[in-house]
């Protein structure tokens, strides 16, 4: 016999094969409950194989899931393994025909609730970080002008990003025999999104991802093992193509079905909520509105950020304290809600000697492995840890190693780290270092002057603090901006904020916003300025993310908190909603020390005390008692 072997994509019968595997991949979600990739978080209701014979012109797979909510969502798939994104290329025109007619029938596809993917083989580098950031580009631009403007921006947007552009609007053009309008280019490209797979590869890292799955989910009563199971799901998938169908969990074959647990484990599903429940409590912490309801629109920050996701596998957004660093992941996450699956933890959190010990302080009591494979079919995951600035003021930090070394491997995920500006440098040296080239610094910059004559535009009680140049450096970083908004309403003195400096400012913001003065029943400006301070210094002396209630005015915490001045755990600790209301409170409190103990050096360094937040504030305050007048 011949020790040579055709490859079956070599002999014509790869690219079925490719198909059947790619089937098989949401067979395979039907059986365990799996996410779908594209849709948002729900269960299979039915997968469609050959969906001509159902009236879709996409016909390799269309999968239905349905929501918590019970509203229903559609992914209409065309798998194509040679697909390239060229205007020559016939399983690229193929695959846009069908698209493009499900698109426009409205009984095939909801536009704003389904979904349309071209499945291939691997892709180019070219392609992954050009083509997938266009698409998301679409999904992030409020309006087709906004989106078809900055492809067109030379300097922001890049040749390749225009050239592909052009490929989609070509080949639609030659596809509806007529020129599509922006609008509609928009609202189509908005709606498709490229997968790809490896399956086609010895040693495929998906099929390795595919066995990890199902040697977690297969029963131990079972004799399958996890390449059986897999297996079985091929044959099954190359089976129900030739005869097509609508299929759902009850079709698929007993033998299968009985191999792997009907349903996560009470811990499985545990874990799952609590990772999602602390991911929504971090994300819900970060505020993206200037003001209730007024949100910047920061979109060429958000594609930087979507470009460097595509091409590095780990993502420092750094800027200076309130640029918005975390506001801009957060809006990202929001624009992509169904393209990336988000796991976000705040830098405190990871002051631990072992990972394990982390995870469990967040309720997670899976081991790290076993973690890893509950997510291993998603294709898109984002590790987000906020506020890396903080790490260096950790007792350990061997839990983020870890962490960090456990994911070194898994392409499918990227690392997005926000830190201050100041501390970036140290971060990328001795905590990032072994990322090499994998590592890509975004900067948020501070805001333009064309942002600020829209916030002008919405907020004109704020145009004279904006024309007044001792408070330019401040007013260009939002989350100053939106202290500003609350503490200068339309009532203010032209004068006053004409004529004010920072220090002043952050004055008036702490009496008017934090303590608000005018509100005097009870003494409560006293109450909540006492109680913000000893929450912020507390909380960085501890070095902790929250601070217990005991011994704190129980209606200043509910007023802040209502205020959005701290936020509330889930365990009942406080903190402050920002770290620079921190800073400013942790200074304030400072100055009343020195001014207390003036005569007693010795006392008033030991009463500051030398903890890392502590010392920031420190420099705080001396830098703003060496600039004020008269010092």
């Amino acid at each position: 016999m011949s020790s040579e072997v055709s490859s079956p994509f070599s002999t014509g019968g790869g690219g079925q094969f490719f198909e059947a595997k790619v089937q098989a991949i949401f067979l395979l979600h039907l059986l365990i409950g799996g996410r779908v990739p594209c849709l948002p978080g729900g269960s299979i209701k039915s997968v469609r194989l050959q969906a001509k014979q159902a009236g879709f012109a996409t016909d390799d797979v269309v999968i239905t899931i349905r929501t918590d909510s019970r509203a229903e969502h559609r992914l209409l798939a065309q798998v194509k393994h040679h697909a390239k994104i060229t205007v020559l290329d016939g399983e690229f025109y193929e695959s846009l025909a069908a698209f493009w007619s499900d698109f426009n029938n409205h009984n095939a596809f909801v536009k704003g609730r389904d979904a349309l993917a071209l499945i291939t083989g691997p892709q180019s580098d070219r392609v992954l970080q050009h083509v997938r950031p266009l698409l998301d580009w679409a999904r992030t631009a409020a309006t087709s002008a906004e989106f078809v403007g900055k492809v067109a921006t030379a300097g922001f947007s890049s040749d390749q990003k225009r050239a592909y552009l052009q490929v989609f609007r070509d080949v639609i053009t030659k596809i509806a025999g007529t020129a599509p309008t922006d609008d509609i280019l928009w609202q189509f490209l908005k709606h498709l999104y490229l997968l790809s797979y490896d399956f086609d590869v010895q040693d495929s890292k998906d099929e390795a991802a595919v066995l990890t799955v199902l040697d977690m989910a297969r029963s131990a009563s079972d004799g399958l093992d996890a390449r059986a199971i897999w297996d079985g799901l091929i044959v099954q998938a190359q089976e129900w193509n030739k005869t097509a169908g609508t299929f759902t969990t009850p079709a698929l074959p007993q033998r299968l079905r009985a191999a792997v647990q009907p349903q996560r484990s009470a811990a499985q599903r545990d874990v799952v909520f609590r990772l999602k429940e602390h991911t929504d409590f971090v994300l819900g912490a970060i505020n993206t509105e200037l003001a209730p309801g007024v949100r910047l629109p920061r979109t060429n920050a958000l594609d930087i950020v979507a470009d460097a996701f595509e091409s590095s596998r780990v993502i420092v957004v750094q800027g200076p304290p309130g640029s918005g660093k975390s506001a801009i992941v957060k809006m990202l996450l929001e624009a992509l809600p169904n393209r990336i699956v988000p796991f976000a933890f705040k830098a405190q959190e990871f002051n631990y000697a072992h990972i394990h010990q982390f995870l469990t302080s967040i309720g997670v009591g899976l081991p790290m492995v076993q973690l890893r494979s509950e997510f291993a079919l998603l294709p898109r995951k984002l590790l987000l840890v906020d506020g890396a600035e903080r790490l260096f003021e950790l007792n350990n930090i061997e839990a983020f190693h870890h962490l960090l070394q456990q994911l070194s491997n898994d392409d499918s995920w990227t690392v997005v780290i926000t830190c201050r500006e100041s501390s970036a440098q140290d971060l990328r040296e001795h905590l990032l270092a072994q990322w090499g080239n994998d590592v890509t610094t975004v900067t948020i910059p501070p805001l333009s002057n064309e942002e600020l004559k829209w916030v002008s535009d919405q907020a004109p009680q704020l145009v004279p603090l904006i024309a007044n140049q001792r408070l330019t450096r401040l007013l260009r970083l939002p989350f100053i901006l939106s202290l500003a908004w609350k503490a200068f309403p339309s009532s203010a003195a032209t004068t006053t904020a004409s004529d004010i400096d920072e220090r002043q400012f952050k004055d008036i913001v702490w009496r008017d916003y934090v303590e608000q003065a005018s509100h005097t029943q009870g003494g409560l400006p006293i109450k909540r300025g006492q109680c913000l301070l000893a929450v912020s210094v507390e909380r960085a002396r501890r070095m902790s993310l929250f601070v217990p209630p005991e011994d704190r005015d129980a209606e200043a915490l509910s007023v802040l908190t209502q205020d959005g001045i701290l936020i509330k755990s889930k365990e009942g600790g406080f903190a402050p909603a920002h770290d620079i209301l921190e800073d400013w409170a942790v200074s304030r409190f400072i100055a009343q020390e020195f001014e207390a103990k003036a005569g007693d050096p010795q006392r008033f360094v030991e009463t500051v005390g030398t903890e890392p937040a502590m010392r920031r504030g420190f420099r705080l305050w001396l830098s703003d008692a060496l600039a004020s007048p008269g010092n």
